[in-house]
């Protein structure tokens, strides 16, 4: 509670509210606190300043041994921070245990380990996870634990830029993130998130049920904590990049004009000059 700002709260966690331990990203999109009244009537050519971005991806480091129960080490709470309440939501993902996991184009190499004998006598296979790609910061209720037969039905896999190109191109078309307004988004940072987590993956994998669920919602936490009070330094240096990039371009075409017609130099440069 006072990691959270809540320590001073009337009956403590009985009247802390859905989401309150959730640290909040002071930069993401929310309307009625950071954005214009108008915003969902912007013109087309300002309708990428308010564009959400999110990025979900699945996460097996975070695994949790079947050696205890709910009861023998219950929660310090359900449903108030980055995790979702388990009840409803395992109510919802039993239906689909007995569900053929998903054919896609590349054979994912995780999928293919999913379900291989480093899975016995798991509680937890995963945690999915929903990110706010411009800064990284995990959102409230954005944690879900990965159970046996369903970890693979939840989530549909895209695929990020780097290695769009792998692919078939069916699927390049339908996935591809090189369209309008989407700008340097390459869909990798959620997995730089999941690299830090997964410091805790090993003294996770062996705790009870619950000081598992507690001990990694406080490293949700911790991870937005540090992203919120990097913030300015984080803007100061791409908003450098931003300068710099132009003047580089710049001189790699006036570098060698024999080789590029003036009509091909001059759109691009014309492009700059506008901030396209």
């Amino acid at each position: 509670m006072k990691h959270t700002g809540q320590g001073n709260v009337p009956d403590g966690i009985k009247t802390t509210a859905v989401e309150e331990l959730a640290l909040w990203c002071p930069a993401c999109l929310q309307p009625g606190i950071n954005l214009p009244a108008d915003w969902d009537s912007a013109p087309p050519e300002y309708q990428f300043l308010y564009l959400l971005i999110l990025a979900l991806n699945t996460n097996f480091h975070l695994k949790n041994l079947y050696q205890s129960s709910w009861e023998k080490d219950p929660r310090l709470h359900t449903g108030l921070a980055h995790f979702v309440e388990p009840t409803k939501y395992l109510e919802h993902v039993s239906q689909y245990a007995t569900q053929k996991d998903i054919s896609l184009c590349s054979g994912f190499k995780t999928l293919s380990h999913a379900a291989t004998k480093s899975t016995i006598r798991l509680w937890v296979m995963g945690v999915g996870m929903l990110v706010y790609m411009c800064h990284e910061v995990i959102q409230p209720l954005a944690i879900v634990d990965l159970q046996w037969g369903e970890c693979r039905i939840e989530l549909q896999y895209g695929v990020p830029k780097c290695h769009c190109k792998g692919h078939k191109l069916c699927c390049q078309c339908s996935f591809s993130m090189n369209i309008h307004i989407v700008g340097h988004m390459d869909g990798k940072g959620i997995e730089c998130c999941l690299v830090e987590i997964n410091r805790t993956a090993n003294s996770t994998k062996e705790m009870g049920s619950g000081n598992h669920y507690d001990t990694l919602d406080i490293q949700f936490v911790w991870h937005n904590w540090k992203k919120v009070i990097g913030l300015g330094s984080s803007a100061s240096y791409f908003s450098s990049l931003t300068c710099e990039i132009p003047a580089q371009v710049r001189l790699a075409c006036g570098s060698i004009p024999g080789s590029v017609r003036d009509s091909a130099r001059q759109q691009p440069e014309a492009q700059l000059d506008h901030g396209d």
